[in-house]
């Protein structure tokens, strides 16, 4: 057996070998994993065993096949131990979707107000978005011009009486608008909380999308790294 000295193992050319092998076996273990579905750490180590059996028996001197079988071993642990590293280094786990924010929580109460009915669910908030709404019960909210009790000469005759008539219809005119006004942004109330539900719909869908992707990564990624 040769004598080993310690210029063998500290020395620049002796130093780098595991470093190169060990790159080398990740990248090809690391294209063979991700290309064919197969596990990175079979196949790192075989890799591993193949570059410190190259190692071992292209030593010039003569050693004793059970030397060089122990020396081919470790050298395939240390390459199989920079493979690992660099290879769990380099192929992080896929990270989560973010899921979105929903925008109508703030709003969908007050959508279906007018006949009085909860909403629960994004159906239930379509069908209050599609239903008419409903005639309040109170009397008291809905316009009505009651007919005064005098006789048509009366009207003519009398100014207080055409004074008194004139601001009535000046009250009725200015609360049908108030209640046109009212429906107007009761209208386009409802229409931007149709929008906004239709575009969380859409953000639903994608993060759904983006969800099962995640999925699918995360398994293969796992199968990947499990012996």
């Amino acid at each position: 057996m040769p004598e080993v000295k310690q210029l063998d193992f500290l020395n620049p050319a002796s130093t780098l070998t595991p470093g190169i092998a060990g790159g080398l076996t990740t990248t090809v273990a690391m294209a063979l994993a991700t290309q064919f579905d197969m596990k990175f750490n079979w196949v790192a180590l075989s890799v591993s065993l193949l570059l410190g059996a190259v190692v071992a028996f292209s030593y010039p001197q003569k050693i004793a096949f059970m030397l060089r079988t122990v020396y081919m071993v470790l050298n395939a642990l240390v390459i199989f131990s920079f493979s690992v590293g660099a290879g769990r280094t380099l192929d992080s786990p896929p990270a989560p979707p973010v899921a979105p924010v929903a925008p109508m929580a703030a709003t969908v109460s007050h959508l279906d107000r007018s006949s009085g009915r909860t909403v629960d669910s994004v159906r239930d908030v379509l069908l209050a978005l599609i239903s008419p709404p409903v005639a309040s019960a109170d009397p008291s909210n809905e316009l009505k011009v009651q007919p005064m009790a005098m006789s048509p000469s009366a009207v003519t005759n009398d100014p207080k009486t055409v004074a008194a008539l004139q601001e009535e219809l000046r009250r009725v005119q200015a609360e049908k608008n108030a209640a046109m006004e009212k429906a107007r942004q009761e209208q386009e109330l409802r229409k931007a909380e149709r929008e906004a539900l239709l575009k969380q719909q859409s953000q639903l869908k994608a993060y759904q999308q983006k969800l099962n992707q995640y999925d699918k990564d995360r398994a293969q990624y796992e199968k990947r790294w499990s012996w």
